[in-house]
């Protein structure tokens, strides 16, 4: 087999790496660079140095998303990684019965895309028709049952299940 020079190898990575820097280094620079103006769009540019991020910051909304990501980033790397890590020595070094079914289901969120599974929490998060208020109300706990997304106690760990 033939070995192929450095060089060329990098041509072959040259497309990819240039389509990663028109679709997400250069818009990030752009933001960054326009950040700093005040502009419309339209008229001229007027430059307002940090006044855009003074009066982010004064926003408490902003605030409240920021505490709201940290609280999810601690909760999902707390939660995701020791699950994550039990079944994948469950299921990838042991002998079960079943364990082609469970490799599948574990590996089936990275195979769909975002939005279809955001489609499908949706629905099970349904107050309506869902699969979770329905099941509780099978079970006999129809007391249980919430609008489970649009309760703000609520719907910050029902993403973080998802």
């Amino acid at each position: 087999m033939k070995k192929i020079h450095p060089a060329v190898r990098c041509l072959f990575i040259l497309p990819a790496v240039l389509w990663f820097f028109a679709a997400v280094i250069v818009p990030v620079l752009m933001a960054v660079y326009y950040s700093f103006f005040s502009w419309d769009g339209v008229t001229a540019k007027v430059f307002i140095r940090f006044d855009n991020y003074r009066e982010l910051f004064k926003d408490p909304v902003v605030w409240k998303s920021l505490t709201n990501s940290l609280k999810m980033a601690f909760w999902c790397v707390l939660l995701q990684l020791p699950i994550g890590m039990a079944f994948s020595v469950i299921l990838f070094n042991r002998k079960l019965k079943g364990r082609g079914f469970f490799r599948t289901v574990y590996f089936l969120p990275v195979v769909l895309s975002s939005s279809m599974i955001g489609i499908l929490w949706g629905q099970i998060y349904d107050p309506n028709f869902g699969l979770l208020n329905g099941l509780l109300e099978a079970v006999g706990l129809k007391q249980l049952q919430q609008i489970w997304l649009g309760d703000m106690k609520l719907v910050l760990g029902c993403i973080i299940a998802v």
